[in-house]
């Protein structure tokens, strides 16, 4: 239910807060220090993840940032993924959308490529 001076919630539109909410998650801070951040309540964090998912019917925080990006919410350069080092040493790979790749020539579009350190 819509409060006072605020209009009833449609589907497919985030709020400001959500949208600051999942840039910053997307970046991979923790939900403590999103809520630090943005002087909110880790509650407050993840009920606005949980409003954006049901917002653009994610399933879950990585497809709702996929969609975000998808409908230029979000920069299509952001990094959606990190993974921490292997136990044998190996360096992280991880996910990165951007519309080009350092040393690569420009592509039209925005790539889900595969890169590694």
């Amino acid at each position: 239910m819509a409060g006072p001076g605020r209009k009833p919630r449609t589907k497919g539109e985030l709020t400001e807060r959500e949208l600051q909410v999942l840039r910053r998650t997307v970046l991979g801070e923790p939900e403590t220090r999103v809520a630090r951040h943005l002087r909110i309540s880790t509650s407050a964090v993840k009920n606005a993840l949980r409003s954006a998912r049901w917002s653009l019917d994610a399933v879950n925080t990585v497809h709702l940032a996929v969609i975000a990006i998808g409908r230029g919410l979000l920069p299509c350069d952001i990094a959606i993924a990190h993974t921490p080092p292997a136990d044998d040493g190996a360096r992280p790979h991880g996910v990165l959308l951007s519309d080009s790749v350092p040393g690569e020539p420009e592509r039209s579009g925005s790539e889900i490529r595969e890169t590694s350190n």
